[in-house]
């Protein structure tokens, strides 16, 4: 009898043990990896002058994923390369960025079209200065570009500064000179500095 009751007992034991370690591998279900559903960028195209960055951004879906690598790449890096989503203007053309999650190979992409460079340091047409030369002179002096003049007067004076422009298309965001001296702006021939070119501060 007494054997009979040391085996129930140690039968007992071992579905008691069981139980235990279904639970524990019930719980340990609990943690299952959560795969990516899809990518999306935050552009589908953009445009970008020749030296011209542009950093894009990834959005993986679900946001709590396990993993979320990406990896980056574009189809002409002759044209755009692409770096951790900054994108890199190399040359004029069209290249397609495509980013791609580890996690189930998810792709979105963007295109980007590359334009030649328009400032005013490459003017157009030859004014007096020539193809490829300085096209900003203030007070003799030559700069690249009008910033690069504007950054060159002082903030206290009364003098005059005056900056002549080449022939050609200035596209320059939002100048700015705060001070007491005076800038005058002339261009030579067909330059421009239209309504992209914001100059604040000046007499």
């Amino acid at each position: 009898m007494k054997k009979i009751w040391k085996a129930l007992a140690v039968l007992t034991a071992i579905a008691l043990f069981g139980s235990a370690f279904t639970a524990c591998k019930s719980d340990d279900d609990g943690d299952d990896d959560v795969s990516v559903t899809g990518v999306s960028l935050d552009k589908t195209s953009a445009e970008l002058e020749v030296g011209g960055t542009l950093t894009l951004t990834a959005t993986i879906e679900p946001a709590n994923a396990t993993n979320r690598n990406v990896s980056w790449s574009s189809s002409k890096v002759e044209v755009a390369t692409v770096e951790n989503g900054t994108v890199t203007a190399k040359a004029v053309g069209t290249a397609v960025i495509t980013v791609k999650t580890e996690d189930g190979g998810k792709e979105a992409t963007c295109t980007i079209t590359v334009t030649e460079k328009t400032s005013g340091s490459e003017g157009e047409g030859s004014g007096s200065e020539g193809e490829g030369s300085s096209s900003v002179i203030m007070n003799g002096t030559k700069y690249n570009t009008i910033a690069e003049a504007f950054a060159a007067i002082p903030s206290a004076g009364s003098d005059l500064y005056t900056i002549e422009l080449s022939a050609g298309t200035y596209k320059e965001n939002w100048l700015s000179y705060r001070g007491s001296n005076s800038i005058k702006i002339s261009g030579k021939g067909s330059a421009e500095y239209g309504a992209d070119v914001v100059i604040v501060g000046h007499g």
